[in-house]
């Protein structure tokens, strides 16, 4: 009986590992490249299935060191169309794109598409630009979504479908609505310590909490407020995504066991507050008489574009009307302290008199010659309510535009303005 029962055992593994080799002879005998023309060829079926397309939510920088944006993108007989957050929402830029072979199927946009390769392109003083991707390796699919990795930088993201009554273009304004209506600072309420604070930063896209002002988490718009890429903490609550009340200006999580309220801290100024004509007092120096005498000039600033067409929330000009012409510079503003600074820069010579102008915190040595730095100047209240230029660093007690010869001397025009205590006098 039992030789019976051990026969009929042994005949069942053999029927059974016979059945296995089989399903792997099937699995197995497909060429690896046939495999993979296969799945390339049903990743693009599945791009071009979506009718309202896909949705994908894109982070900039290596391990999400940059922000969050989202991006809409439908698929169609090798073209692509994207519309983003970063841009208007009423545009809408073609390109082509195909699925390519590599250790898997890529996504990659092959011909310049304006919004998708913007976060991505390069440039001469940042050849990483913002580190974004137009390449991504498909991980994984279903019906509804494709999971990606960013080729270059290998941020995971996740392409949904959009659907089909859903309008990018009313999405992106209400996304856009909300970043450009909401204020940048908050507390919980019924909390006062500054370790609760939440700052937001409109430009780089992240979140700080407490005394972190410096690596904070990425986030991106949605239609209702902001998401986390990863949850954060916030007096004891962790929070993945935040809605925005327009009216109240409160920032309150999803199960409303989270309430931020607007509230600024101390000397922090809008944006808003430095826009416009500033009349300005300096001290000009007289080359025949080697003297200093005060000089009244006008003073604009305005915010620059940042994006693709979208008014900035740390970029600003200004343009400083001279006797004979008017010159331009660059000012940074900071969403996140709202200070404003005006960076040490090079800027065209509109006298023609030197190859260019150097605006830089600057001193006079013992000697009397001009010494530039790196330093940044920031504007300031002083404690009568009025507006001056000053320097972190006290030996840079000075603002110089001077015009640089080859050796790198100060040379022609020489704008010296110096303890400037009433900056600014007055808004016109």
């Amino acid at each position: 009986m039992k030789k019976i029962i051990l026969g009929t055992a042994l005949a069942f593994v053999a029927l059974t590992m016979t059945s296995c080799l089989h399903d792997n002879e099937e699995l197995f005998d497909t060429p690896a490249a046939e495999r993979l023309e296969q799945a390339v060829k049903a990743d693009k079926e599945l791009l071009e299935s979506a009718a309202n397309g896909w949705q994908m939510r894109y982070y900039t920088g290596r391990d999400y060191t940059g922000g969050g944006y989202t991006m809409y993108m439908k698929f169609k007989n090798g073209k692509a169309s994207v519309s983003s957050d970063i841009a208007p929402a009423s545009m809408v830029t073609t390109s082509s794109y195909d699925v390519t072979k590599d250790q898997g199927p890529v996504l990659t946009f092959n011909t310049y598409n304006v919004i998708l390769h913007y976060l991505a392109q390069p440039y001469q003083s940042d050849v990483d630009g913002e580190q974004g991707d137009y390449e991504f390796i498909i991980t994984r699919t279903t019906q509804d979504s494709i999971y990606v990795t960013g080729k270059k930088w290998g941020n995971k993201f996740v392409m949904t479908r959009v659907p089909a009554d859903q309008s990018w273009k009313e999405s992106i304004n209400k996304m856009q609505s909300i970043i450009y209506a909401m204020p940048f600072s908050y507390m919980p309420a019924a909390s006062t310590s500054e370790q609760d604070r939440v700052m937001i930063d409109p430009t780089l896209r992240r979140i700080y909490i407490g005394d972190d002002v410096v690596d904070g988490v990425p986030f991106y718009m949605t239609t209702e407020g902001i998401a986390m890429q990863t949850p954060v903490t916030i007096a004891g609550k962790e929070v993945s995504e935040l809605k925005y009340n327009a009216t109240a200006k409160t920032l309150t999580s999803a199960d409303g066991a989270l309430t931020l309220n607007n509230t600024l801290p101390a000397g922090y100024r809008p944006m808003s507050e430095f826009v416009g004509t500033w009349n300005m007092k300096f001290d000009n120096y007289d080359y025949s008489t080697k003297k200093y005498f005060e000089d009244w000039q006008t003073f604009t600033l305005f915010p620059l574009t940042d994006l693709i067409q979208q008014p900035s929330f740390s970029a600003m000009a200004a343009v400083f009307k001279c006797r004979n012409y008017d010159m331009a510079f660059r000012m940074a503003y900071s969403p996140v302290t709202g200070k404003l600074s005006i960076p040490a820069q090079f800027i065209a010579d509109p006298s023609n008199s030197g190859p260019a102008l150097l605006l830089a915190a600057c001193y006079i040595d013992d000697k009397g010659y001009v010494q530039p730095s790196v330093q940044d100047f920031n504007i300031v209240e002083d404690e009568n309510g009025d507006m001056k230029v000053v320097c972190d660093d006290p030996q840079y007690n000075s603002i110089v535009l001077f015009t640089l010869n080859g050796k790198g001397q100060a040379n022609g025009i020489f704008y010296l303005w110096e303890n400037v205590s009433d900056f600014v006098s007055a808004v016109q």
